[in-house]
């Protein structure tokens, strides 16, 4: 939708302030899941998505239960639905 397009084109413009920590997690978490983009905008693009989803992370996790980032980090969660 152009809504979620929106957003993620927000998203790519507002990159250079992501946190260092989001950074090097996206880094060691590409290397760990053996995870290569076709280019340096899907790089990007994706570098957005799993910023949300580690703040999603970040923010959810409790004593309860654990949230963890995954090999499907880099997916926005209707993608995955539509994938999977």
């Amino acid at each position: 939708s152009h809504g979620t397009r929106n957003r993620l084109m927000e998203g790519s413009r507002s990159l250079n302030s992501i946190p260092k920590q989001v950074l090097f997690a996206f880094k060691a978490w590409k290397a760990e899941h053996n995870q290569v983009f076709q280019s340096p905008s899907e790089e990007k693009h994706r570098l957005g998505v799993f910023w949300e989803n580690y703040m999603k992370v970040q923010k959810e996790s409790s004593a309860s239960y654990t949230l963890k980032l995954n090999q499907f980090a880099h997916l926005a969660q209707k993608e995955f639905t539509v994938k999977y």
